[in-house]
C-alpha cells in the first residue's frame, strides 16, 4: 500500500474524529465546502514552490499550504497525480493526511447537519446504508459513528469490491473485533467494541453471503456488550434495530438463523420479533432437532401465549430426540419428539399443567422447576405413544373451545 493510499484510509477513518454532539449551525450543502477562487489560486502558487531549488522557499510553501488547510486539497491531489518530481510528491504526501482529515471532518459536520437529507455527501456506503435504516438524523449519526475508525472505513470502501475480496475484509474484521473484545490481547487487555464497529460489521455481513463460518458467532458476542446493547435498545436506536433486523433477515445458514433467533430472544424488542426467527429455525430443513426444540422453548419463554401460532407450526413434527433422566441415581432414557415440546410449551403459556395431559415431568411437577428450567425440552416426556396420542387429542378439544384457537 502506498503512503498516499494509507493516508486515504486514515483520513476517511478519521471522518468523525473530534465530532462534538453540539455543533454550531453548519450549512448542510456540501458544495459550500469547495475552496474559493482566491484560495484555489493561492494553493496553485504555493504548490508551484514545492519544487523550488531553494530549501527555504520549499519549506515556507509547505507551511503555508498547511495553514491553508482543506482549501488546498484539490490542488494537492492533482499535483500528486501528475508531478514527476519526487520532492514535490513527498511534500504533498506529508501534507495530505491532516488536510484530508480536516476536509472530511467538515464534510461530516455538513452531513450530520443535513436535517432533511437533501444532499449527496458522497460518503462511502451511505447510499446502501440509508436504504436499510432510512435517511433520518439518527441514521446519519449512527453512520457517522461508524466512520470514526479507519478499520471500519476499509470495510465500507470494500463494499464495492469483488466478492472474494470483500469476504476476506469482512472475515478479518469479524476476527479482529472478537479477539480484541472477548479474548485478551498479549498485554492482557480487552478492548470493547464500539457501537460503530458493530454497525459496520452488521452492514457488511448483510451485504455479502460468506460461506466461511469462522467466528460466525462474533456478532452475538459483540451485541452482548453493554454499550452496544444500550445503543440497540435506546429511544434513538431505531436505525440500529433496522440494520440488525436486516442482518438477521439475511441469514441463510441454519446456525446463523439460530443465532438470530437467540438474539431476538435476548433483545425482546417489538421490531425484532423472536417468533419470526423461531419460525425460520423450524422451517429450515437442516436445523438440528435441538435447535428446533430451542425455538419452541424460546418462543414460550419470551412471548408467552402470543407465541401459540408459532408453537402450532411444530405440532406435526415427529422428529425424535433421546433425553436422559437421572432420578434417585437411576438413569432412564426417554424418547421425545419435537411436537411433544410444542405441546408442552403450549400448555405452559396457556397456564395449564402438563401433568394433567399425561406428560411425565422430571422432578415430579412443572411447578418444581424454576422458569429457566420450566421452559426446557429436557424435563418432559411421554410414557408411550398411547399417552402421547391422548394428550394431543385433549389439546385439540381444548383448542376447539377457545374463541381464537391457534392455527397451523
Amino acid at each position: 500500500m502506498t503512503r498516499h493510499a494509507a493516508a486515504k484510509l486514515f483520513l476517511v477513518g478519521s471522518l468523525a474524529a473530534g465530532f462534538a454532539p453540539r455543533l454550531p449551525a453548519i450549512d448542510p450543502d456540501p458544495s459550500k465546502l469547495a475552496p474559493t477562487r482566491e484560495q484555489a489560486t493561492r494553493a496553485q502558487e504555493l504548490v508551484a514552490k514545492l519544487g523550488d531549488p531553494v530549501f527555504r522557499i520549499r519549506d515556507d510553501a509547505t507551511r503555508e499550504l498547511r495553514k491553508l488547510g482543506r482549501a488546498a486539497l484539490p490542488v494537492l491531489n492533482d499535483t500528486l497525480n501528475t508531478t514527476p518530481d519526487p520532492e514535490v510528491r513527498v511534500r504533498c504526501e506529508t501534507l495530505l493526511p491532516a488536510i484530508e482529515t480536516a476536509d472530511l471532518k467538515a464534510r461530516l459536520a455538513a452531513f450530520v447537519s443535513d436535517a432533511d437529507g437533501k444532499y449527496d455527501h458522497k460518503l462511502p456506503g451511505w447510499g446502501a446504508f440509508r436504504t436499510i435504516t432510512g435517511n433520518t438524523a439518527d441514521a446519519r449519526t449512527l453512520f457517522a459513528d461508524a466512520c470514526q475508525s479507519k478499520d471500519n472505513v476499509e470495510v465500507l470502501q470494500a463494499l464495492g469490491s469483488p466478492k472474494e475480496e470483500l469476504e476476506k475484509v469482512v472475515l478479518n474484521r469479524r476476527m479482529l473485533l472478537y479477539n480484541q473484545s472477548v479474548r485478551y490481547s498479549p498485554n492482557g487487555v480487552r478492548t470493547p467494541a464500539r457501537t460503530g464497529d458493530v454497525v459496520t460489521l452488521l452492514f457488511a455481513e448483510a451485504t455479502v453471503s460468506i460461506a466461511n463460518r469462522n467466528y460466525s458467532y462474533a456478532i452475538t458476542n459483540l451485541l452482548s456488550q453493554p454499550t452496544v446493547r444500550e445503543a440497540v435498545t435506546a429511544e434513538t436506536g431505531e436505525p440500529f434495530r433496522k440494520l440488525l433486523a436486516h442482518w438477521m433477515d439475511s441469514r441463510t445458514n441454519y446456525l446463523e438463523i439460530y443465532q438470530a433467533m437467540n438474539l431476538a430472544g435476548q433483545l425482546n424488542l417489538k421490531d425484532i420479533p423472536v417468533t419470526k426467527y423461531a419460525e425460520k429455525v423450524l422451517a429450515t430443513e437442516t436445523s438440528p432437532v435441538i435447535y428446533r426444540m430451542y425455538a419452541l422453548t424460546t418462543t414460550a419463554r419470551v412471548v408467552g401465549a402470543d407465541g401459540l401460532p408459532t408453537l402450532a407450526k411444530a405440532m406435526d413434527d415427529k422428529t425424535k430426540y433421546a433425553v436422559n433422566w437421572i432420578v434417585n441415581n437411576q438413569r432412564t432414557v426417554h424418547e421425545v419428539q419435537v411436537r411433544d415440546i410444542a405441546l408442552v410449551m403450549s400448555l405452559l403459556v396457556t397456564k395449564q399443567k402438563p401433568e394433567d395431559y399425561g406428560v411425565e415431568v422430571k422432578n415430579l411437577t412443572a411447578q418444581n422447576l424454576n422458569d429457566a428450567l420450566k421452559f426446557s425440552y429436557m424435563y418432559y416426556a411421554f410414557a408411550d405413544d398411547k399417552a402421547r396420542d391422548a394428550a394431543f387429542a385433549k389439546w385439540k378439544q381444548y383448542q376447539a373451545k377457545q374463541p381464537n384457537p391457534a392455527k397451523k
